[in-house]
């Protein structure tokens, strides 16, 4: 029975495999939850990965008994942590706040003004509705919840506290667009819903559900719900759906509500966490996370379109693709026979993209669990997600398969340290902090498994879809959803043809990263999925990324063969210098370069170039030589390239913006034999600055070759290098 609630299935046999029948992680963390409380053992969650079947679960669990132990999990203490409302002596208006509210709590008075933390919906009602009964649903479903009446705000003492309010009424607004044409109808929907995700709310007046039923035609509406994160999240919207359907179906007939009192609230919860995790259980949930995690792994690493800013903005956008039916099931069949699941198959295969694109080798990846591995708090709105951060160390001569072995294990053993609040974690280890990124790890994967409901109320078709966000918490956020995916904006009511498999959305900030890189990155972990379950013995280093037209466009670019770069029959390689000299002996006075009112011709470049060449070579500059350009925008800037390059070294590029300590520290992580500057970069403007202090001989190109007021080059010329 237990199986078969948790499956949603008519009839499971004892052999049946429960992964086969669509069963995951989430699912696992439920059947275990339940038979702790019929069996009254502690299970650890891998004891039904190890044991798929109810047959072999029940053999397993007779053994234990037999031999009077706990089951295999080592010491760690498994039995529920909270079973009972809070101590009613505790004042309501005074109660602690949990781990992950007191974060987002002190989030936002950091960032009044974020909306980060807002999670929006939209519901879909289709069909003649009866509002005043919807609005009294609504206010029913506030009452029942009291997270969603309760204020956050600072004790006398400054301590961050929550307080439980009366309930209002009359929550929700009423908007008619019934009068405008159905393009403008449209376009002002889509301003409401960006405005509902947007608006932030003020956690110490409240409340913190926003709910707002647009009349779009005379039996279609959409109602736009917006929460605060600290009040709920991706586990609640599925509760608010199903509930909030039972309570207006209950307020049409004029009936009492047909759902069962709730067995705890949010505030119960949070109680009860600050109580548990302390002493033995804290110490034994923080000894594996930092034999794990320590030494802390370094920032992804990963080439971004800019630099990172000082102060995070969370701007973000969101691109979608997708694997179609075929595919998906293909994953899943692969992943049932590593005794894996999607989520870990997915994970691998993040790690993979991950170190292939940034080269690093040990990875941390965050990734949400529902929080919710107690019965007790399935039926709950609030916040219970916590975030575990996996460790992955990726050998590029490893076969996929021994990657993918490895992934399950490190997911296994953290499933039993889950329910350690996130939060108490980063205070334990105590990462170097920094505000424009996130602790611990900066990316995020997301396996979207929790209940999705889809409900008809009487006379009314009734769905919630996320509303499209534009922030961004992480760096970048892999979401995989099994669910179909709909087309279009759900805001809009509208109703487009579905599309089966597995919808995969990149998120990403894009004060670093440029859509089209995102768009890259998502084709790149398309091709890569495949390539996995077609090779998976192939090392993660050698796994196919690319393409046939990037194949063959890579393959263009490295042969010195084509057209316009191989070799000539006298000269060898036909390098870019080359080419401008080639075409200098052709045309020497026409353009060549222009700055503002200084144009030189091709002669004049050639030369300034030539002139430069013979100052390097001096200096030891020849093959494999590095040499920095740290120059203004200027025409200089050309011809110390061509100088560079007739020398036979490889030019550095360096912003004439970098402070002087970081062109120092390129120009040694370079080895550069030699720096081409202009002396008012090179001198500097403090007490110590000198053309000699950066650590390599330095040319000042405009002291060297000075241009007279006509763009020509004086004849004198003045050595400048280091003493």
């Amino acid at each position: 029975e237990v199986w078969q609630e948790v499956l949603d299935a008519p009839r499971v046999g004892v052999d049946d495999d429960f992964f086969a029948l669509g069963g995951h992680s989430l699912k696992a963390t439920q059947v275990i939850s339940r038979l702790r409380q019929v069996l009254d053992l502690q299970l650890p969650v891998r004891a039904l990965f190890e044991h798929p079947t109810i047959a072999a679960l029940a053999a397993a669990v007779d053994a234990i008994r037999a031999a009077g132990r706990r089951a295999p999990g080592g010491d760690l203490d498994l039995r529920p942590w909270v079973s009972e409302p809070v101590d009613p002596s505790l004042d309501p208006r005074a109660l602690p706040q949990s781990f992950a509210q007191e974060r987002m709590w002190f989030l936002d008075q950091l960032e009044p003004d974020s909306s980060a933390y807002i999670l929006a919906s939209a519901l879909r009602l289709d069909g003649p509705l009866d509002d005043a009964a919807f609005g009294a649903a609504v206010d029913d479903l506030v009452e029942r919840h009291s997270v969603l009446r309760t204020t956050f705000v600072a004790d006398a003492a400054g301590r961050p506290i929550q307080r439980i309010e009366a309930a209002p009424r009359g929550l929700m607004r009423r908007i008619d667009l019934r009068h405008l044409d159905p393009a403008a109808r449209d376009r002002t929907l889509d301003r409401l819903a960006r405005d509902h995700a947007l608006h932030r709310f003020d956690l110490a007046r409240g409340p913190l559900l926003r709910v707002t039923l647009v009349q779009l035609e005379a039996a279609s509406h959409a109602a736009l719900v917006a929460l605060h994160h600290i009040a709920a999240d991706g586990w609640s919207i599925g509760v608010f759906v199903r509930e909030l359907g039972a309570l207006y179906a209950a307020r049409r007939r004029g009936a009492p509500s047909p759902l069962p009192p709730l067995p705890l609230q949010v505030a119960d919860v949070a109680v009860a966490q600050r109580r548990a995790f302390t002493g033995a259980v804290l110490d034994g949930h923080l000894a594996y996370w930092r034999e794990r995690l320590t030494p802390l792994a370094d920032p992804l690493a990963l080439p971004t379109d800019r630099p990172r800013p000082t102060l995070p903005t969370y701007r973000g956008a969101t691109h979608v693709t997708h694997l179609d039916r075929d595919d998906l099931a293909r994953l899943h069949r692969f992943a049932r026979r590593r005794g894996s699941t999607l989520f870990m198959t997915l994970l691998a295969a993040w790690a993979t993209l991950l170190h292939r694109l940034g080269g690093q080798r040990t990875l941390v990846i965050g990734t949400p669990t529902a929080g919710r591995g107690q019965v007790e708090l399935e039926g709950l709105i609030g916040c219970f997600l916590n975030t575990l951060a996996l460790r992955v160390d990726v050998d590029p001569s490893m076969p996929f398969g021994d990657l993918l072995e490895a992934v399950r294990n490190e997911a296994l053993r953290a499933y039993d340290h889950q329910d350690l609040p996130f939060e108490r974690l980063v205070e334990e280890l105590q990462p170097e902090r920094n505000f424009n990124h996130m602790p611990l790890f900066q990316n995020l994967l997301v396996v979207q498994n929790a209940p999705v409901e889809r409900l008809a109320l009487p006379e009314v078709t009734l769905e919630m879809v996320p509303i499209a966000g534009r922030t961004a918490k992480f760096d970048l956020t892999l979401t995989a959803s099994e669910r179909s995916f709909i087309d279009g904006d759900p805001a809009a009511g509208a109703d487009p043809s579905a599309r089966d498999g597995l919808e995969l959305a990149l998120s990403y900030k894009t004060d670093l990263f440029d859509a089209t890189t995102i768009r890259r990155l998502s084709g790149l972990l398309r091709r890569l999925l495949t390539a996995i379950v077609a090779q998976p013995e192939t090392a993660v280093g050698a796994l196919p990324l690319l393409d046939r037209a990037a194949r063959h466009l890579e393959l263009e670019w490295n042969d010195t063969a084509v057209r316009g770069l191989g070799r000539t029959d006298d000269d060898g390689p036909d390098l870019l210098h080359r080419r401008v000299e080639r075409w200098a002996s052709r045309q020497p006075d026409a353009p060549a370069v222009r700055c503002g009112a200084v144009v030189l011709s091709y002669r004049q470049l050639i030369d300034r170039a030539g002139r430069i060449a013979r100052r390097l070579r001096a200096l030891g500059v020849g093959p494999e030589s590095f040499v920095g350009l740290w120059v203004e925008r200027s025409v200089d800037f050309a011809a110390g390239i061509l100088g560079i390059l007739q020398a036979g070294g490889c030019y550095v590029p360096m912003d004439p913006r970098f402070p002087r300590e970081r062109v120092r520290a390129m120009l040694d992580d370079a080895g550069a034999t030699a720096v081409i500057t202009h002396i008012a970069l090179a001198a500097g403007d403090g007490e110590n600055d000198a053309i000699d202090d950066l650590g390599c001989p330095a040319l000042a190109i405009d002291v060297l070759l000075p241009i007279d007021a006509d763009g020509e080059t004086s004849v004198a010329a003045v050595d400048v290098g280091r003493a």
